[in-house]
């Protein structure tokens, strides 16, 4: 029977075949589109629980991961195009432009 499973967002432990234990955790996306992972290794599942823990944390008090800053970045060059060809959008260059949701 299958132990207790673990919240959303945070990892997955397993014992591997050559007796150390793994964990991961994704944090967010590479430049394409594959999602990058974040691994911790060690002898026991309560030392691997504590890294991946540290790791989480980590991740967490960063803020912005690569994908969101991506889109930011994105929507303010399209922003920015738009204003530069437009006279219209010469006093105001976000005219027309969804709002970025992160």
């Amino acid at each position: 029977m299958a132990k207790n499973k673990r919240e959303h967002g945070q990892g997955t432990i397993y014992l591997r075949k050559d007796g150390r234990w793994y964990g991961a955790v994704q944090n967010g996306y590479n430049e394409n589109g594959k999602p990058k992972m974040v691994t911790v290794y060690g002898k026991t599942e309560a030392e691997v629980k504590r890294k991946l823990k540290e790791k989480i944390m980590l991740i967490n008090s960063n803020g912005l991961s690569y994908s969101s800053i991506k889109k930011a970045y994105e929507a303010i060059n399209e922003c920015c195009k738009y204003a530069i060809v437009r006279d219209d959008l010469q006093k105001d260059p976000c005219i027309g432009v969804k709002t970025l949701t992160l």
